[in-house]
């Protein structure tokens, strides 16, 4: 039997989304910047049906995952990328629709390093809301 090599889960934000979700903030990875998250407005345009998107919350999860991995998201500058409405929004929205079996890897992985938490408190969406408000609210 061959070797098996291992894969990373891909995240392509442009062909994921259509570049949809992009005015809304978040990470660029063309430019490599960072910008704040939209989250209610991006929410609102979907629900609205002004823009079309699978899963705005995968987008945020996405893009936060990518700008962790690139080193420009941290946690001294969370808060800069996601935080007040958008953040509670985001956190209802793991808590309350992303009840599912499994979680991307690299979310897990980028969130966990953030983060600072233990595999079992970051194994399911609704289990990284509740981290990223110990973490990150108030």
């Amino acid at each position: 039997m061959p070797a098996y090599t291992p894969a990373v889960t891909p995240i392509d934000i442009d062909k994921s989304y259509n570049n949809a979700l992009a005015a809304f903030g978040g990470w660029d990875p063309m430019t490599k910047k960072l910008s704040r998250l939209n989250f209610v407005k991006m929410l609102s345009a979907c629900d609205e049906g002004r823009v079309e998107a699978q899963n705005p919350a995968f987008y945020a999860m996405d893009t936060m995952a990518l700008a962790i991995e690139a080193g420009a998201l941290d946690e001294n500058n969370f808060h800069e990328m996601l935080s007040g409405d958008d953040f509670d929004a985001l956190c209802d929205k793991l808590r309350d629709e992303l009840d599912i079996a499994w979680v991307n890897d690299r979310h897990f992985h980028a969130l966990g390093t953030v983060l600072g938490h233990f595999e079992e408190q970051l194994y399911t969406y609704p289990s990284i809301s509740e981290a990223l408000r110990e973490t990150f609210a108030g």
